[in-house]
């Protein structure tokens, strides 16, 4: 266990069964079995005959936050306001931005609570953009318009009702973004309903992406009509780059990979995907070099995953193929500067040390190896260590120890307890992201410790060790390290 060498927390935990009556059990067992059936209205019938209503709440926060309840906006927005720390408040303000048209809301109540919530969704931002138009924000409201418009994805019907209301607000430039997004999303059926609002160049461009997409037939024909001006566009560069993959044409595949368009589009995560999928083909086929021109060419976001795994690589195939040490220090040094987590720090520096053993620097290594070793939880961490050898002094700072009253006081806390009442009434399923929004919520040493020892034990109990070991990992680290 993690917290293994952590002093016991004072005093028992609080008891489940101690907090809810014997008849408070057997009533939200049914509330819950009507839940699960999702039978809302009668789960909420058998939870207003309990005593204790923290699970009742519950209930209301489960049904509240799927997708096509019948909850009123009303009803959310007051659940969201009294309830400020409870989990998935994202996901609950999509569902109040969702209800708001069905609760025909005024434009000043929806101004109001745009003022405090920023739209999510894209009926939110259709609603908001609706709101100041109507309120004298006439340019504001054509911005969130568009963005909505451009950005989102909205039904068959929806879309057309925008269009109709909208159509001379929103031009055929801003058609032809939706049309790219959406392509890019692989909305292919919502993405024709635009052919008829783009200029006919821009639609051959469509028509070829689509067909690239699905593998249908005639491509190279459609690619042949699209105009000059667009035989560049990232979006159909991308297509062509995965259906000559998935077509088992690789080295006309890496063609573009080595040479690809001035720009990517708006998703370069998906190019990353296949460069990543070339580049380890080239690496079982032998030919190191091809590999790493493939990898260092990924021009992905600097602090994004795709820009951290496309560094790592680049240096290992340096370091450990092209036996190219400074070139791979180069790589980990970019890779430690565009990373923030304990895991990946580690990583870099660790290997950073490796390439720096290349370079004959024992000094630089050590030094790298010190900063890996800083994060002992992690397995780059404790290679580190191992490194440094047994002359390494490994010091971990002191654990926080809460009080009697401090723990106490955690306990009663209304999502301590009510993840608890969960766990007697067996309702693991809804548990999880209640102890996994304790834990990200935790803002104190105290905090995480007394989070760590109080639940680590419930989620590999509850069958959920992935989460257990995630979660009191980055207990730990924030712990140990206040990271």
């Amino acid at each position: 266990m993690l917290m293994a060498g952590a002093a016991a927390a004072p005093g028992p935990a609080l008891s489940a069964g101690n907090q809810l009556s014997r008849q408070d059990l057997l009533t939200y067992g049914k509330a819950f079995k009507a839940a699960k059936r999702n039978n809302w209205s009668s789960a909420h019938r058998w939870a207003g005959k309990a005593r204790n209503k923290l699970p009742a709440k519950a209930l209301l926060w489960m049904n509240y936050r799927k997708p096509g309840n019948r909850a009123t906006f009303s009803k959310i927005s007051k659940f969201l306001n009294t309830n400020p720390n409870w989990p998935s408040r994202q996901r609950l303000l999509r569902r109040a931005e969702e209800a708001m048209e069905k609760s025909r809301i005024d434009d000043g109540t929806a101004l109001d609570w745009f003022t405090k919530n920023r739209p999510l969704s894209g009926p939110g931002q259709l609603r908001l953009a609706q709101a100041m138009m109507a309120t004298g924000l006439v340019e504001e409201g054509k911005q969130w318009l568009r963005h909505a418009w451009i950005t989102h994805t909205f039904s068959r019907r929806l879309s057309k009702a925008i269009y109709r209301r909208y159509r001379k607000i929103l031009t055929q430039s801003d058609h032809m973004s939706r049309l790219d997004h959406l392509l890019w999303q692989g909305h292919r059926y919502s993405a024709r309903r635009l052919y008829s609002l783009v200029p006919r160049a821009y639609r051959k461009l469509a028509e070829a992406r689509e067909s690239l997409m699905v593998r249908g037939p005639g491509v190279d024909s459609k690619i042949a009509a699209v105009p000059k001006q667009w035989r560049s566009d990232g979006g159909l560069a991308y297509e062509r780059l995965r259906w000559r993959r998935r077509k088992h044409l690789d080295q006309r595949a890496r063609e573009i990979l080595l040479q690809p368009p001035p720009q990517l589009g708006p998703r370069p995560e998906k190019w990353w995907l296949e460069r990543h999928i070339q580049t380890r083909m080239a690496l079982t086929e032998g030919d190191a070099g091809l590999a790493y021109r493939l990898v260092t060419g990924h021009r992905q976001i600097p602090g994004s995953f795709p820009y951290a795994q496309a560094e790592w690589l680049s240096g290992w195939i340096a370091l450990r193929y092209l036996k190219d040490g400074a070139r791979a220090l180069h790589h980990f040094g970019s890779l430690y500067k565009n990373v923030r987590f304990p895991v990946s720090l580690a990583r870099a520096a660790y290997w950073s040390g490796r390439a720096s053993v290349t370079l004959g620097k024992p000094k630089d290594s050590a030094k790298w190896y010190k900063v890996a070793a800083r994060y002992p939880s992690t397995y780059y961490g404790q290679l580190a260590v191992q490194a440094l050898g047994p002359k390494m002094r490994w010091r971990l700072p002191k654990e926080p120890a809460p009080t009697v009253a401090a723990s106490l006081q955690f306990r009663k806390r209304e999502l301590v307890r009510l993840s608890h009442m969960l766990r007697a009434l067996k309702a693991e399923a809804h548990l999880r992201p209640f102890i996994l929004h304790l834990a990200k919520s935790a803002a104190t040493p105290y905090e995480r410790a007394m989070t760590a020892r109080e639940f680590e034990a419930e989620l590999e109990e509850i069958g959920l060790p992935r989460d257990a070991v995630q979660t009191l990992t980055r207990l730990f680290e924030k712990v140990r390290y206040g990271v």
